[in-house]
């Protein structure tokens, strides 16, 4: 009797919407943009080069590493993605090294625990924009102490 009541509930619900995927996925994660979103995202990164690096930052006043993706992200492609760099993490999909594009996020482990402790946007040829300890700036990731710090790379756009 208790699986009869308990599958018309269930069934009801489903019926509802209640627990339809969509509702579900709106609640935990941002809705993809555009690769012409990313553009934008990036050139707003971009605009913000230079802006000093402040704790917490995440408007053009000062950045932190995971704010300046959100800044970006929501004033670009009007998109709002997480704020902390562990919960943009759990976003987007997984791209290949060689498939990166221009706005993808970029996951740093500069710990060497394989977990990301630093994020930024993949600017094309080589280099990502993010914002350091120095401020907004670019860097190359095939070189130097970036080069063996890429911890993955997921994409935002569809």
């Amino acid at each position: 009797m208790k699986k009869v009541i308990v599958a018309s509930i269930v069934s009801l619900s489903l019926l509802s919407g209640a627990f339809a995927p969509s509702a579900l996925a709106a609640k935990n994660t941002p809705s993809y943009t555009t690769e012409k979103g990313a553009d934008k995202a990036l050139a707003v990164a971009m605009s913000n080069i230079g802006k000093k690096y402040q704790h917490g930052g995440m408007s053009p006043t000062g950045f932190d590493a995971s704010g300046l993706l959100a800044f970006a992200y929501k004033k670009g492609a009007k998109l709002t993605i997480p704020r902390t760099i562990a919960k943009q993490y759990k976003t987007g999909k997984v791209v290949v090294d060689k498939h990166m594009k221009k706005g993808d996020m970029v996951f740093f482990d500069l710990e060497g625990k394989k977990k990301p402790t630093f994020v930024g946007l993949y600017a094309g040829k080589g280099k990502v924009i993010a914002a350091t300890m120095k401020g907004v700036r670019t860097f190359t990731i095939k070189a130097g102490y970036w080069k063996d710090k890429v911890l993955t790379v997921k994409r935002l756009a569809k």
